[in-house]
């Protein structure tokens, strides 16, 4: 009974972490240095790097920027603005809007889905009440009635709708989940790693972060373990370094296995832009890549960099919604 609770344990803080990482790589993608937008009483301002307000706008929802491009949304109809404000794709009804993404980005309307460029202009379609994901690669995941498959930038099925699920293409490869286990397949939808995994996470430095029977560890493209250790938690490597769980504290490895930080903290959070997020008592800072103290543990909360800021909650703003930014330097950005 123990080593079931055990188990059924592992299984759940990993998929805490597994959640947590695709909900990153879903609401804070990298976005355009030059602006960052900014919840004020106006409505939205986006300000720039030094923290000077270039313009506001009074949408009911605003995006950060993407390609040029800031989504925006009132009253069920969404629309894109550019760096100055302009609205270049008018409003127009749609369930979902996705941001851009090698040059495309995805509308969901209910009865169809179609991909849009920079300037609004249809590009493809596919009928049917369907969902997209974003470009990587020169590939995007499409559910349809039959399941999930891949579509290239001309809209052709290079993989056909056959998966329960997908996740993006990273390093040429896509993890696939067909009857409740993932594998992985490549850019021309062949299954190069036959799905065996109860998860399975993208790859980065030539490790993918797998996991089954409560345990994770990373494998090789080609499949085979990358090297022997096994983790109660992990997260996939960025930027050369993986964040893993040992003995209850959370370091570094390489992409050989060999710990480059020793396990210290007690939440650490992926490198982006150099630095990575950790907590040590009930604050949370920043470190650079050599474990170096580069912003001191001083926040409440803490998320990981993107486009050279990062989302940050103060210690005497108990509300979660009071997000502040910080520069690279540790500066909060805007007021």
């Amino acid at each position: 009974m123990r080593a079931t609770v055990k188990v059924l344990a592992g299984l759940v803080l990993l998929l805490g972490v597994i959640l947590a990482w695709n909900n990153t790589q879903r609401t804070v993608a990298p976005f355009d240095q030059t602006r960052l937008r900014l919840k004020t009483r106006e409505g939205f301002t986006f300000v720039d790097s030094q923290g000077n307000a270039r313009f506001t706008v009074s949408y009911e929802s605003v995006g950060q920027f993407h390609e040029g491009r800031s989504r925006v949304w009132s009253g069920g109809r969404y629309g894109f603005i550019d760096l100055e404000g302009r609205e270049v794709v008018p409003l127009f009804p749609a369930k979902n809007a996705a941001d851009f993404s090698e040059g495309l980005a995805a509308i969901e309307t209910g009865n169809e889905l179609f991909y849009i460029d920079l300037d609004g202009i249809r590009v493809f379609s596919i009928p049917g009440p369907n969902r997209g994901q974003s470009f990587r690669e020169g590939r995007a995941g499409v559910e349809t009635a039959d399941g999930w498959g891949f579509v290239d930038k001309k809209g052709n099925w290079v993989v056909k709708p056959k998966y329960q699920k997908v996740r993006r293409f990273s390093q040429g490869l896509a993890a696939v989940r067909k009857d409740n286990q993932f594998g992985y397949v490549n850019l021309q939808g062949d299954e190069v790693i036959q799905p065996r995994f109860e998860y399975a996470l993208e790859f980065d430095s030539d490790r993918g972060l797998v996991s089954k029977d409560g345990s994770c560890w990373y494998i090789q493209p080609d499949g085979t373990d990358a090297f022997d250790s096994r983790f109660e938690k992990a997260w996939p490597f960025s930027e050369g370094l993986a964040a893993v769980f040992v003995k209850g504290r959370w370091g570094y490895i390489r992409p050989d296995g060999a710990m480059a930080i020793e396990p210290r903290y007690q939440e650490a959070g992926p490198f982006q832009d150099g630095l990575a997020y950790f907590r040590t008592g009930s604050l949370f800072g920043f470190i650079d890549k050599y474990g170096n103290v580069a912003i001191p543990a001083k926040f409440r909360r803490a998320d990981s960099f993107m486009g050279g800021f990062a989302p940050v909650w103060l210690v005497n703003e108990p509300d979660v919604s009071s997000i502040h930014y910080v520069n690279q330097q540790g500066e909060l950005v805007g007021w």
